[in-house]
């Protein structure tokens, strides 16, 4: 709409002339999540032609779903580093002091909300773009899902506050040992879930030092990155594949998956744009007239001396 003004003033132009009819500018613009009953808000450009001559039924936009929130759609996901799903499931290696400020950042909040925290209690460094390091609620509806690939991205959405950390192991698993004493014995079997094989390390990593760092924040839960199986499944993509395999992308890097992810239209969103255009062209075949409680989509531009058909 700004940088594209030009091509897109042309593409009405020449519509325009072989006879199509477009919808206004002020309804171009569509929430896909609306239009999906998806779990994130995804205002998105889309132009709409509709051939008279050919069509002359109107275009009604699809109806408005409830939308959902994102614990709705990747709570039944096990948490990341799930070893069935592979690196498409697992978190990034992020700075100790990003961790530091994602567990500041309330959810629902962006970076500027470190700026009105208690300077004396916390060390906090300073993010200098908006958007960077934002955390999306759990039970609401998270915003657009974007290609860029880390939290740290101007205007991205790509954290979340994660509540779930409930569980309940048999006695002795997950045990953590005192760093200033002699450790237990070492077994064949030992790891965090079959032993004592946690240590409380008094070092804390320097602020460059990069890792995954669980914090947990003021309100309870683990503020961290969404994972791109996450995004993927915000997007509609399937967590499992027809066969029953985990969900695969093409290629392996996970920079371009989350670019494809962000740029590709919601699976749900395309579903209900698809349906509505193919019953106007149904109700054209058989010769009958459609009525719809919707707006109408696609209606003659109102110039001098016409009738406007838009509904009063």
């Amino acid at each position: 709409m700004s940088r594209g003004r030009a091509l897109l003033r042309e593409i009405k132009q020449q519509l325009e002339f072989f006879g199509y009819v477009i919808n206004e500018d002020k309804d171009n613009y569509h929430d896909c999540g609306e239009i999906g009953g998806l779990a994130q808000h995804r205002k998105r450009f889309l132009l709409i032609a509709r051939n008279p001559n050919k069509l002359d039924s109107f275009v009604y936009q699809p109806p408005k779903q409830p939308m959902k929130t994102m614990g709705d759609v990747i709570g039944p996901l096990p948490l990341p580093g799930d070893k069935r799903f592979g690196k498409i499931h697992t978190l990034p290696n992020l700075k100790w002091k990003t961790w530091v400020r994602l567990a500041l950042i309330p959810a629902g909040g962006d970076w500027r909300d470190l700026e009105k925290i208690d300077w004396k209690k916390y060390r906090i460094g300073y993010l200098p773009r908006a958007g960077c390091g934002k955390v999306a609620e759990w039970d609401k509806p998270c915003g657009t899902i974007t290609g860029a690939a880390g939290v740290s991205q101007s205007n991205s959405t790509t954290s979340i506050s994660d509540p779930r950390l409930d569980c309940k192991p048999r006695a002795g698993t997950m045990g953590v040992q005192r760093w200033d004493k002699p450790s237990k014995t070492v077994t064949g079997a030992n790891d965090v879930h079959a032993g004592t094989s946690a240590v409380a390390d008094p070092r804390n990593p320097e602020d460059n030092e990069t890792g995954v760092f669980i914090i947990i924040s003021e309100d309870g839960t683990w503020h961290r990155p969404l994972t791109t199986l996450e995004l993927a499944v915000l997007q509609g993509l399937p967590t499992t594949l027809p066969d029953g395999r985990p969900l695969i992308l093409a290629g392996k890097s996970d920079a371009r998956w989350r670019e494809r992810i962000g740029n590709m239209v919601p699976v749900a969103a395309a579903q209900a744009i698809a349906e509505t255009m193919l019953r106007t062209m149904l109700a054209q075949e058989v010769g009958e007239w459609l009525m719809s409680a919707e707006d109408i989509w696609v209606v003659p531009l109102k110039r001098e001396n016409e009738v406007s058909f838009r509904q009063s």
